[in-house]
């Protein structure tokens, strides 16, 4: 995931806040569950304030949403790949044209390309991840709502 995020903040800019769902793919890992994962590290390395949104609610992740199923129905279910590698540059050309020629009404009727134009910082093109991702300092959000049980559910 954080190689996804690492391409997309080269080409697209960096964000200031990365809103997600509590994937724990996004959050840590079961095996060391007091530690912050991969995804939370790399966000607060770079000044970018991570955002979980309530658990159990991906609808708040719309936009992310709306856009998976329609990678899904456009791209991915009207190709045959020959290999792993074949899907990928697929993809990536998919991602091109979308980003070209997708309006959408959250991006002030722009496409993505059009609204991520202009003077955004961008990961260098020869960034890559360190071994260890030092934190200095930084802010990670966490919408929850208390219920009834008056439980507060920090990723479990």
């Amino acid at each position: 995931m954080s190689k996804s995020l690492v391409s997309s903040w080269k080409s697209l800019g960096i964000i200031r806040y990365l809103q997600m769902d509590n994937l724990l793919s996004a959050r840590g890992s079961n095996q060391f569950p007091y530690a912050f994962g991969q995804v939370i590290c790399l966000c607060l390395y770079l000044g970018i304030q991570p955002v979980f949104i309530p658990i159990r609610e991906q609808w708040r992740n719309g936009i992310i949403e709306h856009f998976q199923n329609t990678f899904d129905k456009i791209f991915f279910r009207t190709q045959q790949f020959e290999c792993f590698f074949d899907q990928c540059q697929k993809a990536k050309e998919f991602e091109h044209f979308h980003n070209q020629n997708r309006y959408y009404s959250t991006l002030e009727g722009k496409t993505p390309n059009q609204r991520c134009s202009g003077n955004l910082k961008r990961l260098l093109a020869d960034f890559r991840l360190p071994n260890k991702l030092v934190i200095c300092t930084g802010y990670i959000h966490l919408v929850r709502f208390i219920r009834s049980d008056v439980l507060l559910d920090i990723f479990g």
